[in-house]
């Protein structure tokens, strides 16, 4: 049974809610330098810039909205994808449309309802099952859009990354072979100093935002 206590416990979870989000944040970020030191490319990653992360690589900008889900056993729905997408590019210049120099993803900890993550190598304009997120992108409320539903899902993608450190470990034994320990610890320091400059951004200006490389890891 329930008591007052647990009530009132249950009141209170927004806090932890809200600083698991981050936590998971933080450890999409070493992910994303992990694997991208592990293909051999030279990428810098800016946390709590115009998005959530922002990744450069190889001259293309990636922003990147990294969300986590509470509920162990839950999904995302094709809706919460949309919104993520569309704020995203909500940001974008008309330059930056035409220009084609921006490229956006999402990274989430669960998968999407209907949907089968594909990565960086398929944009969502390219999925089979794509017509979930054109009809959640259709009925999202009507914007000032410089852009089409089209050209959106044309340079979108989609990651899924339930255990994002654990990505990292594999990626690191996979490839120097050092022990899971040793590996688990690069790992967490790079998680630690992702959050780090993500506290340093709030003040940083964007010609100075504090970032993370490849070499770091």
């Amino acid at each position: 049974m329930s008591t007052p206590e647990d009530q009132r416990w249950k009141q209170t979870r927004a806090g932890a809610r809200a600083g698991r989000g981050f936590r998971y944040q933080d450890a999409a970020a070493a992910f994303l330098l992990v694997d991208q030191w592990n293909q051999g490319t030279t990428a810098k990653l800016v946390p709590e810039g115009l998005d959530d992360l922002t990744l450069f690589v190889d001259g293309v900008e990636i922003r990147i909205q990294a969300k986590s889900m509470h509920d162990p056993k839950g999904m995302f729905r094709a809706l919460q994808l949309a919104e993520y997408l569309e704020k995203t590019a909500a940001l974008l210049s008309q330059e930056e449309w035409v220009q084609d120099s921006v490229l956006i993803a999402v990274i989430l900890e669960r998968p999407v309802i209907g949907l089968e993550a594909k990565g960086w190598k398929v944009p969502l304009s390219s999925y089979e099952d794509v017509a979930v997120v054109r009809q959640a992108l259709d009925a999202l409320p009507a914007s000032a859009r410089s852009f089409t539903v089209e050209q959106l899902l044309e340079r979108s993608f989609l990651l899924v990354k339930s255990t994002p450190i654990e990505c990292c470990v594999h990626l690191l034994n996979e490839k120097q072979g050092a022990p899971a320990f040793a590996c688990r610890l690069v790992a967490q320091q790079l998680r630690v100093d992702a959050g780090r400059c993500s506290d340093e951004n709030y003040l940083a200006k964007a010609s100075n935002a504090a970032n993370m490389t490849t070499a770091d890891v």
